[in-house]
């Protein structure tokens, strides 16, 4: 969990510089949140903290075991472009069906 908590940690920060950058060009579009891959089972605070400070318009959390989107990112849905592969439940192959 720490090394999950310390990438989420790191690409937000990431983030953040990147749109210091964007905000100096106008031409530049805006970055991506890439929490992708993160190992992630739910949507960490840090993204909720970031978000009270910062401009998060495209945020990437695919490749990790969210089940559910919380309310306060629902909230958010207008103005927030989201790349999210859903992971379902595996069967187990030894359940009837």
């Amino acid at each position: 969990m720490a090394a999950e908590t310390a990438a989420v940690a790191r690409r937000c920060e990431a983030f953040r510089e990147a749109v210091e950058v964007a905000a100096a060009d106008d031409s530049t579009p805006p970055p991506l949140l890439d929490l992708s891959g993160c190992g992630l089972t739910s949507v960490p605070a840090a993204l909720f903290m970031l978000m009270r400070s910062t401009p998060v318009v495209r945020l990437s959390l695919a490749h990790n075991q969210i089940r559910a989107v919380p309310p306060r990112l629902q909230e958010w849905s207008n103005t927030l472009k989201c790349t999210a592969q859903v992971q379902r439940p595996r069967r187990d192959p030894l359940q009837p069906r």
